[in-house]
């Protein structure tokens, strides 16, 4: 009884221990989200980030190698939070255009909040190499996944069409919401966010929209005739070519 009460001991100190570990990383990288965004990277020291943590300056580097390893993992704490946001706002929502126009507005406030931050991610990724490998490549291909399940799911109950690839969509939708908060903060009018993600909804909505059968039907009513004029014009082209010049 008393071994196992021992071992039970033990367990729990390990996993107290634990937390504190993970609470005080937590700590380190809140703090260097908060300097990074005020500062900018390059302006920004261990110093400030240990500081602004309440802890020793070595400290941080028992977490983290460099402050090139500690910017990747803020960047990756912002996708871990935007996904886990994204998804609980979508869930939410009951319409395919609900659901969209959720992550559209979302992912743009976002985007505009914390754009320093986004801003870190050419700093340990300079190049593609090794990208598809990265823990930020599977955050962010976590994240746009939730994008996917919206189409997937609009085309199954017949909101949506699948005309075109979902890939297409995805690049078409994030691309247009990346290039339009880039526009929004060069003019400084945040009252634009709303006009712009309605927008970009719509026109995806309306490109995806199934053909309805009454619609089907009225094209198939009239195909007969449109087949008939064709072939009388066709008809008039032979005899013309076939009469004689002069």
């Amino acid at each position: 009884m008393k071994l196992d009460e021992t071992k039970l001991d033990l367990k729990d100190k390990g996993r107290t221990r634990r937390q504190r570990v993970e609470k005080k990383e937590g700590a380190i990288i809140a703090a260097a989200r908060h300097i990074f965004t005020e500062k900018g990277f390059f302006k920004t020291t261990m110093a400030q980030i240990a500081r602004k943590a309440g802890v020793a300056n070595g400290t941080v580097y028992i977490y983290f190698e460099n402050k090139e390893a500690l910017a990747r993992k803020v960047v990756e704490d912002f996708y871990a939070r935007l996904m886990q946001s994204t998804q609980i706002g979508v869930d939410k929502c009951e319409t395919t255009r609900e659901k969209l126009e959720f992550l559209a507005s979302h992912h743009l406030s976002r985007i505009i909040d914390e754009w320093q931050i986004l801003e870190l991610s050419p700093v340990f990724m300079k190049t593609f190499e090794g990208y598809g490998s990265s823990g930020l490549f599977e955050l962010n291909k976590s994240y746009v996944s939730i994008f996917d399940r919206i189409i997937k799911d609009g085309r199954r109950v017949g909101e949506l069409s699948d005309d075109i690839d979902l890939w297409i969509l995805r690049d078409l939708f994030f691309g247009a919401l990346d290039y339009g908060a880039k526009t929004i903060m060069v003019k400084s009018r945040r009252e634009d966010q709303t006009q712009f993600t309605q927008a970009l909804v719509n026109k995806l909505c309306a490109d995806l929209e199934p053909t309805s059968p009454s619609a089907v039907n009225e094209m198939g009513a009239h195909l007969p005739g449109l087949v008939d004029r064709l072939e009388q014009v066709a008809n008039r082209m032979e005899t013309a070519l076939e009469k004689p010049k002069g």
